[in-house]
């Protein structure tokens, strides 16, 4: 069913419709999702149930976007990515006992920032543990500069450590987290220092007409029409997706999944 279809068919049930937009800002980057929501109440559609591959593939997306946007809220390019992995004699067990070692190691590194006259709270780390498609336990990290590299790597006990800046690019570093949490192995994707900064999301029901989300929809390559509505940005490469996600019947799941997502 087409965005028009699925408008037509909420006032036909009285559900007065609005488009909301929600704009969430980390640093020199931004992340806009605009959809349609219910401003009334009216009759409810029949509630349906995620399928699994549904589910997971949802899941995946908000995942991505929510490191996302802590990573570009709280790092810069003067901070660094910080690989981990293990010699065979130190291969923890399981992705749990594995990540208990990289936070001790985050910790021991935080001893040494603050040895160095710099205050705790400025040390800030975000940890994801994965599994190589040859079995193979490592973490990869993004992790506060400042330190000298060679200090940081002697931290960890347990096997190689590789140090790289970070480098950002007109999406930021959404490509390197989407490759690395494609083989996150523990129950949470990831773990962080409780010092990092949210995005604060910031929600607009009056701004985007339904006429203009229909023409985002349909031409999602109009970047030059999106930069009119968020003067001083830019559309990111490939920055402009509509996320329209079916259920098991075909029917397209209108509460649950945004119509448009734009990065800047």
């Amino acid at each position: 069913m087409c965005l028009d279809g699925i408008l037509t068919n909420q006032r036909k049930n009285g559900v007065k419709m609005s488009v909301r937009e929600v704009k969430r800002k980390a640093n020199q980057y931004m992340r806009v999702n605009i959809f349609p929501c219910r401003t009334a109440p009216g009759k409810r559609g029949a509630r349906r149930e995620l399928t699994s591959e549904v589910q997971a593939k949802l899941n995946e997306r908000n995942a991505e976007n929510t490191l996302s946007d802590l990573i570009h809220n709280n790092f810069t390019p003067n901070d660094y990515i910080f690989d981990l992995d293990y010699d065979n004699r130190y291969l923890p067990k399981t992705a749990e006992d594995a990540q208990r070692l990289a936070v001790n190691a985050m910790r021991t590194i935080k001893y040494a920032w603050v040895k160095s006259g710099r205050k705790a709270e400025g040390f800030k780390y975000v940890i994801t543990t994965a599994v190589s498609s040859r079995g193979r336990i490592h973490h990869h990290c993004f992790i506060t500069g400042g330190l000298p590299e060679a200090l940081m790597r002697s931290k960890w006990k347990w096997g190689h450590a590789h140090t790289d800046p970070m480098e950002f690019d007109e999406n930021g570093v959404r490509g390197k987290i989407h490759y690395i949490l494609k083989d996150t192995a523990t129950k949470r994707r990831w773990c962080a220092s409780k010092n990092l900064r949210r995005c604060e999301p910031r929600t607009n029901d009056y701004k985007i007409s339904a006429k203009t989300l229909r023409y985002i929809n349909d031409h999602p390559e109009d970047t030059a029409f999106i930069e009119r509505l968020y003067p001083g940005w830019s559309v990111a490469p490939d920055g402009v997706r509509s996320v329209a996600v079916s259920d098991k019947d075909g029917e397209i799941i209108t509460p649950v999944i945004p119509f448009v997502e734009i990065f800047l």
